[in-house]
């Protein structure tokens, strides 16, 4: 008996949780993301995949943020100019938010398994960038 369809949430969702957006790319063009994921599972010989049960998963893990994803109204459409490494889907808080915080935002990102070097990096690039003062127009 085939298992039930995997929505589309869930199934970015898993597949951003396992691999980069570059490792999918050439793939997403072809494939929807719920194709992608039960091809990447039927060929999965380490059987982590299979251990993964993505709706569960997706479900607790937005009992505190949202998963957003390119076909929602509060997609920042400036992602699309990332073209293949354009992300599966942004996790966020206050997700209703994200067209007013994304207008006017700069984005640091990184490995996810960054080094601790590359996170104090990460961090103090953060609180510059914070302090700095906004450029204004002499009138």
């Amino acid at each position: 008996m085939p298992s039930p369809a995997l929505p589309e949430r869930a199934a970015r969702a898993a597949l951003a949780a396992h691999f980069t957006p570059a490792q999918l790319a050439t793939e997403l063009a072809q494939f929807s993301a719920q194709e992608l994921w039960e091809q990447r599972l039927r060929h999965d010989n380490s059987g982590r995949l299979a251990q993964y049960k993505p709706a569960e998963e997706l479900d607790n893990a937005q009992l505190s943020c949202e998963f957003v994803i390119p076909s929602d109204e509060t997609w920042p459409a400036a992602l699309a100019d990332l073209g293949p490494d354009c992300p599966l889907g942004l996790w966020a808080r206050g997700g209703d938010r994200l067209p007013q915080l994304t207008a006017s935002a700069v984005a640091v990102t990184g490995n996810r398994n960054a080094t601790e070097q590359a996170i104090s990096r990460a961090q103090a690039f953060a609180r510059s960038s914070r302090r700095r003062p906004r450029s204004t127009a002499a009138g």
